[in-house]
């Protein structure tokens, strides 16, 4: 039971810390616990409440697993959400200094925010991306679910939207 949950612990790292996205964990999890689980009933029928009471706890684990995924990917976009929000302010203080948006991220720091968030806690794909075109448009772009599944602040409508 302790190689399943380190198995599963770093299933975990890797796949929320990391790559940031929660797709595997989760596939694991709803596969380990639905297995695991007929196995312990299964067991239970043949009356063998020894093996069904391991498979239970290594159900509970990859249950377990699930939650832990759930709420990691809820905390991602809290904190992803609650981030952009800060960039969007500063930049709307940095335009009312400067009679312009930035033209890019760094240039807010240090004059309206410490420095520059990463979107989320995790290593790929975690950062916020900012597009200054030509054109004069603005877009501040983080990504959801890895790899795709992007959402879109456009400054100049100030409106959000979703790509992918």
């Amino acid at each position: 039971m302790k190689r399943t949950a380190v198995a599963l612990g770093v299933l975990f790292a890797i796949d929320l810390g990391l790559i940031g996205q929660g797709i595997f964990s989760l596939l694991i999890a709803f596969g380990g616990t639905a297995l695991l689980g007929l196995g312990a009933l299964w067991a239970v029928v043949r009356g063998q409440r020894r093996v069904a009471g391991g498979k239970a706890a290594r159900a509970a684990i990859y249950f377990l697993l699930g939650a832990a995924t759930v709420g990691a990917l809820f905390f991602h976009s809290y904190t992803a959400r609650t981030r952009a929000t800060r960039v969007i302010e500063a930049s709307r203080v940095y335009k009312a200094k400067h009679g312009r948006l930035p033209e890019r991220l760094q240039d807010l720091v240090p004059e309206c925010l410490p420095s520059v968030p990463r979107a989320k806690y995790a290593y790929l794909l975690g950062e916020f991306t900012y597009w200054a075109s030509p054109g004069g448009t603005h877009t501040l772009v983080y990504v959801t679910m890895p790899p795709f599944s992007r959402r879109l602040y456009h400054f100049e409508e100030d409106r959000w939207s979703t790509l992918d």
